[in-house]
């Protein structure tokens, strides 16, 4: 789970948003929007990027494990093709 009182607030609200509204695959609608790649974007950077590697490591290395509908549109926007195309570059950013 995300360390951290304010990322915490942050995604309970953003979690319990999303489950009251129904939200899923993607945000809002049915096709992938700005708004998904953003959120995609964040959590893949928190998952994957080294800058980030103290913060999984206070997380059991599973920074999003508490908030299943953040994780099931990330990993949603995930599977898009020209998505999928660029996912290597989380783990390839040096900082």
């Amino acid at each position: 789970m995300l360390s951290g009182k304010l990322n915490r607030n942050r995604l309970v609200f953003l979690e319990r948003h999303l489950v009251s509204v129904n939200a899923g695959p993607v945000l809002i609608g049915s096709q992938c929007s700005v708004a998904d790649i953003f959120l995609y974007t964040s959590v893949r950077t928190v998952e994957e990027t080294g800058g980030f590697g103290l913060m999984r490591d206070a997380c059991d290395g599973e920074p999003f494990a508490g908030y299943k509908t953040v994780s099931e549109i990330a990993n949603a926007v995930g599977e898009i093709e020209e998505v999928k195309a660029t996912q290597s570059k989380f783990a390839e950013c040096p900082i």
